[in-house]
């Protein structure tokens, strides 16, 4: 799914959200997630807390000119694709000249935008590096693995614990609990003990019949019955693997794993 930033972008521009949002190159992919902002000041802003994969400037904003913008972009070192949105072909040299993925004029030309939306998938896909992107009401977020505590999952929000003590909702969540953690449950450290828990085994401090017990958490995630002989395998090959500093004993492990 793409990430897409649109930055004064209108009602008036009914013809574009419309066809961003019927946008889907395969049958089970899913529309792309739209952020808005309404001036240069809060997209630069909204770029040092979320990720995109493309975004779309009106060339006409109410604190900078939309080419000024594109360049300031790409000298604070974001290298995300850009699509102007302009009333007739004038500037497109100068949109070209910063980089410019595509430079549309109203009214838009369809294969056009989604030649560009291709384009940014592409991209998107090749310098996607680790980590959990979550959309939440505030915008899109790039959590990294080793900020996250543990996961549970609310009725269908995310609801994320980080090593900083702050808790990230997501929106509603469209796909199933394991899908949407991926990136996590790809990294060796994350365990899902049960449908609705994903957990850093890092923050661990005992398993036992009734459940995980955590750090810093009076919360005890339940591990079902079912489970518990395969959750307590893959926790203890975990501490098994954990690296010791060379010519340093092997230390009495701190972790307390009781047999059901």
């Amino acid at each position: 799914m793409l990430h897409i930033a649109l930055c004064g972008i209108s009602q008036q521009d009914q013809e574009l959200l419309d066809l961003l949002q019927a946008y889907s190159p395969h049958p089970r992919e899913l529309a792309p997630a739209m952020t808005h902002f309404h001036s240069a000041e809060q997209l630069l802003a909204g770029l040092k807390r979320g990720c995109f994969d493309l975004i779309f400037i009106q060339l006409s904003l109410p604190d900078m000119d939309g080419i000024e913008l594109a360049h300031l972009i790409h000298q604070q070192g974001h290298r995300i694709p850009v699509v102007f949105l302009a009333d007739g072909p004038e500037r497109a040299m100068e949109a070209y000249r910063v980089g410019a993925l595509q430079y549309l004029v109203r009214p838009l030309e369809q294969p056009l935008l989604y030649h560009a939306l291709g384009i940014a998938a592409r991209l998107g896909a090749g310098r996607e590096g680790p980590g959990l992107r979550v959309n939440t009401p505030a915008g899109l977020r790039l959590v990294q693995p080793g900020e996250v505590r543990y996961v549970e999952c609310v009725g269908h929000v995310l609801e994320i614990h980080t090593t900083g003590q702050e808790l990230i909702r997501s929106r509603n969540i469209r796909v199933p609990f394991a899908r949407a953690l991926a990136p996590l449950l790809q990294d060796h450290r994350f365990l899902q003990p049960h449908k609705s828990f994903v957990v850093n085994m890092e923050e661990i401090t005992g398993l036992a019949p009734e459940g995980l017990s955590l750090r810093a958490e009076k919360l005890v995630i339940p591990v079902p019955r079912s489970r518990f002989a395969e959750v307590k395998a893959a926790y203890t090959a975990y501490l098994e693997a954990k690296p010791v500093a060379a010519g340093s004993p092997r230390q009495p492990q701190r972790y307390r794993v009781c047999s059901k």
